[in-house]
């Protein structure tokens, strides 16, 4: 794989010649995958009432 495209991944969206569309799909799925990963560490710092 290229490394550059891992590190930019709107460098790959820009050959597609979709750089809106492509940026907020992007941004939707970083934002949705940060949210998963955080709701899965918060069972563990949160008491079980509030989890």
């Amino acid at each position: 794989t290229d490394p550059s495209a891992a590190e930019c991944p709107l460098v790959a969206c820009s050959w597609l010649g979709r750089d809106r569309s492509c940026l907020v799909i992007v941004s939707i799925f970083s934002t949705h995958l940060a949210l998963f990963s955080i709701s899965l560490k918060l069972p563990k710092y949160l008491p079980r009432t509030l989890a």
